[in-house]
């Protein structure tokens, strides 16, 4: 078995994460949540449209007579420096949440391969009569209820 994990998170370090966490979200007190229908309605800026925005937000300077009345040049540039803050942002949340989820999934790799060997060990000493273990089978193998049962290949 493999072990690329090997680490504790304490309740110390548990409390100061959340506590780090909060003091970041407070840091920022203008983030907004969207409902889930907003987040899948609205216009998005990505690698394709970036460019166009971008070129829009130089022109209303050079090209002012094209503006239309209702448009808000400064809050135009402040939603686009915002926008490219808060990307910058979300990159590096994404690294850092990235690592926390391939530890997870790791750990619980390395977890899940211990415990499953652990199984096979008390479901050969059941078959064996050894004492307890058939308990600590049966109660484990309600994980896998449901799965049919391999049958044994023909001796």
């Amino acid at each position: 078995m493999t072990n690329k994990v090997s680490a504790e998170v304490t309740e110390a370090m548990m409390a100061e994460f959340k506590k780090d966490m909060e003091a970041i979200k407070a840091k920022y007190p203008w983030l907004i949540s969207l409902t889930e229908e907003e987040r899948n309605s609205g216009l998005r800026i990505g690698d394709k449209t970036y460019t166009f925005v971008s070129k829009v937000v130089e022109y209303v300077d050079s090209h002012p007579e094209y503006l239309p009345s209702y448009i808000n040049v400064a809050e135009l540039k402040k939603d686009f420096k915002l926008w490219n803050d808060l990307y910058t942002m979300l990159r590096l949340n994404t690294l850092l949440s990235n690592a926390i989820t391939d530890t997870a999934i790791q750990a619980g790799n390395e977890a899940m391969e211990a415990a499953l060997s652990y199984y096979s060990s008390v479901k050969e000493a059941a078959k064996r009569g050894a004492p307890g273990a058939q308990t600590i089978y049966d109660e484990l193998r309600a994980r896998f209820a449901g799965r049919p049962v391999k049958k044994e290949a023909a001796k």
